[in-house]
């Protein structure tokens, strides 16, 4: 050594000057005695490796040698104890002037580990001077080579080496390689027609020629090397599993048959792409992609782009595009309508609704968002393979429930227009009340089946889609439909009731249709919200009548106000599907006498009484007053009666007394069956001979 050369005693640092830059892991034939290390001077001055040791996970070795003086530049090569370097497996290898170094047995630390291992290079001072690991992935008879050796230890920056028994005392064979994506993926035929075979279809869009030597072709269970083949600039490449198609494809297209080319699942798959090195170049599974059909192949959008499924799609020609531009990434606009989502505003009484859009075109574009020819929100620049949530606000038409909302993309030259529109299912909560409970057949005549009758209370549509109809113990939910105001509609478990119903009711058939206990129940039915829409307690109401159902009688009355409800007086027993007799109508009630005056002294001399009460039933009391107000007699006593309908009076049979000619006073009393009320009238009555 030079006089006046000062030494460096590596001590600081965590890489270098000296580092490891070559493992053998896993020697051809046995391992013993022809693992080695390699070492290198990296830094501007020698360093002395005097007291270096070199360590793994579970020993350390002391490192000796005739010479341990390493210069820049210079490798050290590091074999075990009983290693020859005149008759081993590297004799010849090892270039002249090689650094050659010992560990004190016959072992490299406990002997490397084929599947995980680390190696630590340690100075004078037990400081780490450099280290590495690996983890798997080791072809045997090949070293791990370091790319880069100023890079300290990632597993990116060690790769196999090129060569067989690797290059101890040499350069690395795959020095200064730099691992980068340039070869991409860009069109897959994985479902040929009959007789066609399958192919993968590869692009360079660098500015280099790729050499392919090495590089392997896999799915997601075998592989298959690929021969060498220069793919240059902007080439366009087909891989195939055989040429029995090419006769169909234009001239001139590169096309490569491989032997053992995977066989790609029509139902999902993975497509790799790896250099010599192992290294995944690009990478597609399209698995959850749309399967295409027949003769269709899969083709990449965006070339640049990723591989996500939205820039990937079905061929837009028949057998694909083998061997050129792909028919989907010729057209530079395409603005896609990913996603919509909707929150419903109740104070306002609208929806803010949200459209996922990206693009998948090739050029940045925008546009705007339509509904029902309704341009509701602008669509910014989006850079290809960008996206953005767009937001707007919309009123719904006047319904509550589940209704649709289409939207759509307008933007000039979209070449697809099969992605540029979306629905999303918005709900409206319904209001209390909007629909009733109306009337309830709970112990229906024998055989005959349970009923709920609903009233739509509301001005608006009602979709009752999902609603719950419920009892304590069971629902059913309503199926999907447009009810419209002042519908009737029976809900029933069972389709033998429409037999018994007129031409104008709406019925609808349930699967779970609760059970109605006769000696009460509560019935609740509620929107997809949990909106409580109406909820009926019948137990409260009178139960005394068995086979006929209970009507309500004011849609304004709360629903389990007990005078709110009555047994139907219908003969039927019910007026499913009809409204209701029980129902109270203010506006029809009064009390008519015919004729009036009343001639007693003929054979039919009878007194019609026509009379409509605001109650569903009644106990009636008619009594006769003078103009002094003594009482004469009684037309009639007793109930229960309809709360509207007529009683007759025979003016010489039904009572003893002797009508004179003259002015009467009538007295018209109905008491409410239910609650006691009272409707009174007072009429004149005139009796004449």
């Amino acid at each position: 050594m030079p006089a006046q050369i000062p030494m460096l005693l590596a001590t600081l640092g965590l890489c270098g000057p000296v580092v490891i830059s070559e493992v053998m892991i896993d020697p051809q034939g046995s391992d013993s005695p022809n693992e080695f290390v390699e070492l290198v001077n990296i830094g501007d001055y020698p360093v002395d490796l005097t007291g270096w040791r070199l360590a793994d996970l579970n020993s350390t070795d002391d490192l000796s040698g005739d010479d341990l003086t390493l210069w820049p530049g210079e490798y050290a090569v590091i074999f075990e104890g009983d290693y020859s370097s005149d008759s081993g497996a590297y004799a010849g290898l090892v270039l002249p002037g090689t650094h050659i170094l010992f560990v004190g047995d016959n072992f490299i630390g406990s002997g490397l580990n084929n599947d995980a291992d680390s190696l630590f290079l340690l100075d004078s001072a037990g400081v780490k001077v450099d280290s590495m690991g690996w983890s798997g992935g080791v072809i045997p008879g090949h070293s791990l080579e370091k790319v880069l050796l100023g890079d300290c230890d990632t597993s990116g920056n060690w790769l196999s080496s090129l060569q067989l028994l690797g290059t101890p005392g040499r350069p690395n064979s795959v020095a200064g390689q730099v691992i980068t994506a340039v070869v991409r993926i860009s069109e897959i035929m994985y479902r040929p027609l009959s007789m066609d075979p399958e192919w993968v279809e590869v692009f360079n869009p660098s500015g280099s020629a790729v050499n392919l030597e090495r590089w392997e072709l896999w799915d997601q269970s075998a592989g298959v090397p690929l021969p060498q083949y220069h793919l240059i600039p902007g080439e366009y490449l087909v891989l195939a599993s055989d040429s029995s198609a090419a006769s169909g494809w234009p001239a001139g297209i590169s096309l490569v048959t491989l032997a053992g080319f995977p066989a790609l699942n029509n139902s999902g798959d993975q497509v790799i792409l790896t250099d010599p090195f192992s290294v995944v170049i690009d990478q597609i599974d399209y698995t959850p992609f749309p399967q295409t059909p027949a003769g269709i192949s899969l083709e990449k959008v965006v070339l640049a782009g990723d591989n996500q499924e939205g820039n990937w799609r079905p061929s837009r020609q028949l057998h694909g595009t083998p061997g050129a531009p792909n028919s989907v990434a010729g057209e530079v606009i395409d603005l896609a309508l990913d996603s919509l989502t909707g929150t419903f505003d109740p104070a306002a009484g609208r929806f803010e609704v949200t459209a996922f859009v990206s693009n998948a075109g090739l050029e940045a574009s925008g546009g705007r968002l339509s509904t029902a020819g309704n341009q509701v929100a602008d669509i910014n620049q989006l850079s290809p393979g960008a996206n953005a949530a767009v937001s707007f606000s919309w009123i719904p038409p006047p319904l509550y429930g589940w209704l649709e909302l289409a939207v759509w993309i307008e933007a000039a030259q979209d070449y697809d227009a099969t992605n540029d529109s979306g629905l999303v299912q918005l709900l409206v909560p319904a209001r209390p009340g909007v629909v009733l409970v109306n009337e309830i057949m709970f112990a229906p005549p024998a055989e005959g089946p349970e009923w709920v009758e609903l009233l739509v209370n509301t001005t608006w549509l009602v979709n009752p889609a999902d609603w719950l109809f419920a009892d304590p113990s069971r629902g059913a939910r309503l199926p999907s439909g447009e009810w419209e105001s002042g519908w009737l509609v029976v809900i029933t478990g069972d389709s033998s009731l429409a037999a018994g119903l007129p031409p104008e009711a709406r019925l609808v058939v349930v699967s779970g249709f609760p059970a109605l206990n006769n000696a009460g129940d509560i019935i609740t039915l509620s929107d997809p919200s949990g909106v409580i829409v109406d909820r009926v307690d019948y137990s409260l109401m009178d139960l005394s009548v068995s086979g006929r159902s209970l009507e309500r009688v004011s849609p304004q009355a709360p629903s389990n106000e007990p005078s709110n409800w009555r047994p139907s007086p219908e003969i039927q027993g019910h007026t499913a599907g009809r409204p209701n007799a029980a129902a109270a109508d203010p506006g029809a009630e009064g009390l008519t006498l015919e004729p009036n005056p009343l001639r007693i002294n003929r054979a039919d001399a009878w007194l019609v009484l026509a009379y409509a009460t605001p109650f569903a039933s009644i106990n009636l009391h008619v009594t006769v007053y003078d103009l002094a107000g003594r009482r004469i007699g009684t037309i009639y006593n007793g109930g229960p009666l309809p709360g509207s309908g007529e009683v007759a009076w025979d003016a010489r049979s039904l009572d003893p007394v002797r009508y004179k000619t003259g002015q009467y006073l009538l007295v018209f009393k109905a008491v409410d069956a239910g609650s006691n009320r009272r409707w009174e009238r007072l009429e004149r009555l005139i009796i004449v001979r």
